[in-house]
């Protein structure tokens, strides 16, 4: 999607892996890690309604995360957040392709990289352990 990719920030032992809009509040899905913790803090936006879940996929591996929800200060749904390990097999899986699909009830959202920035990914997972 034109203007949307892959984000890679890191701060000292924190890193920020995002899909969105550079230096935005455009969030579609964000995951976030302290060095070598082998643990993740997923943020995803979601219609106001919507289960209070993150349910995403990579090439056929799927995987639903209970969420926290609450009202998002940027759009007039839901801000999402919830807990995985990064060793779970849809990161692996995105870790290998380079892409995550993100799922919104019956609509399915998939997140590409754009030519040059799919390094970020594996660097993002090799930073988290």
């Amino acid at each position: 999607v034109e203007g949307n990719d892959w984000f890679l920030h890191q701060d000292g032992d924190n890193a920020l892996l995002t899909y969105g809009v550079e230096e935005s509040d455009d969030l579609r899905i964000g995951m976030e890690c302290r060095k070598q913790s082998g643990r993740l803090a997923l943020n995803a936006v979601a219609p106001e309604g919507a289960a209070a879940e993150i349910h995403i996929e990579s090439g056929g591996d799927t995987e639903r995360y209970r969420a926290e929800a609450e009202p998002s200060e940027v759009n007039d749904g839901l801000f999402l957040t919830a807990e995985a390990k990064a060793g779970d097999p849809v990161f692996q899986r995105f870790r290998r392709l380079g892409w995550l699909a993100v799922w919104e009830g019956d609509e399915r959202h998939a997140y590409a990289p754009h030519p040059g920035s799919r390094d970020r990914v594996e660097r993002f997972f090799a930073f988290c352990g």
